[in-house]
């Protein structure tokens, strides 16, 4: 339902650019690259934390969940019962030992998408929407 207000909104801010220049003037291709824009897959890259897909651990409240930010990704644990929301481990000591047992560098904001992988997180359904 979210995602749909968010649609109708990009789609009003595009209509409210090309509208008024419609009326006016033919159409060039900046007043288009300006329209494109405001397109969804244009969109998602300036807009962050749009959405949790919580990945449930075993059969508790407790969730997991990956974090798109303007400066990478990060890994976030919730306890809703205890009112909890922080980081699900450490990403820079992660990121190290990667590092150190790879011989490759890793930057702690743009860990592995392995790290993401909820194929081993309980019987709960992994995808929702919030």
């Amino acid at each position: 339902m979210k995602r749909n207000f968010v649609r109708i909104g990009m789609l009003a801010a595009a209509l409210s650019i090309v509208i008024p220049l419609a009326g006016q003037q033919q159409l060039t291709r900046d007043d288009y690259a300006r329209a494109e824009r405001f397109l969804l897959g244009n969109f998602n890259k300036l807009v962050f934390k749009m959405s949790v897909v919580p990945q449930f651990i075993g059969k508790t409240d407790r969730f997991w969940y990956k974090n798109e930010t303007r400066d990478g990704v990060e890994f976030v644990l919730v306890d809703p019962v205890l009112n909890m929301r922080q980081p699900a481990f450490d990403h820079a000591r992660l990121a190290a030992a990667l590092s150190t047992a790879s011989g490759k560098a890793y930057d702690s904001r743009k860990l592995p998408s392995m790290l993401s992988n909820s194929s081993r997180t309980g019987n709960r359904s992994n995808s929702a929407s919030a």
